[in-house]
């Protein structure tokens, strides 16, 4: 039997894909114990209720999120190109539909709003300390202001029919242009 903090981290897992898959409606506990591929009433032991398995979900997908700020790189322009690489395809993808489903239950819910803004405010950091600006402020507002285009960009896209998404080259350039634009700006 793995150790109990296994058993809760495969099922914060198996949450963040059936958000992803089939949005917080596919959200039961015996739909998580099939995709965590535990025995059926696993998962009620650990949760016993649907908030709380969205409440296991945002500090597993923030742990996530903050693994993948500490990988980028070291100026703007090619971090947001690694977030932008590993938020539209693949497991990547998946966590990024999760978060947009967590942000909506977020609105509702302030442990899980809690739990999303310490990754949100741990990207926000990073992508401050990337920009050259001689006032922190500037920087943090700066930052901000990126992160909300990029999820603008990002929901546009993940949520657009096949044949009318961007691809990661388009995509790359817009956030670019919108940081230099932005670095810009602050200069003046």
């Amino acid at each position: 039997m793995p150790p109990v903090s296994d058993r809760r981290t495969r099922i914060a897992d198996a949450v963040i894909t059936l958000l992803a898959e089939q949005g917080s409606r596919g959200l039961t506990h015996r739909a998580v114990d099939a995709q965590a591929g535990l025995p059926k009433g696993s998962t009620s032991y650990y949760f016993r209720s649907r908030a709380e398995l969205l409440g296991a979900a945002a500090p597993r997908l923030a742990e996530l999120d903050i693994a993948l700020v500490d990988q980028g790189g070291n100026d703007p322009a090619s971090f947001m190109g690694h977030i932008l690489d590993e938020s539209l395809s693949g497991v990547g993808r998946i966590r990024t539909l999760a978060r947009y489903e967590l942000m909506l239950e977020a609105a509702r819910r302030p442990e899980i709003h809690a739990a999303l803004t310490a990754g949100t405010n741990r990207f926000r950091d990073k992508l401050t300390s990337l920009f050259p600006l001689a006032d922190p402020q500037e920087a943090r507002l700066l930052a901000g202001d990126v992160i909300a285009y990029m999820d603008g960009l990002f929901l546009s896209n993940i949520t657009s029919p096949q044949m009318q998404r961007q691809s990661a080259v388009e995509l790359k350039c817009r956030l670019a242009r919108f940081i230099d634009l932005g670095v810009e700006t602050s200069h003046e």
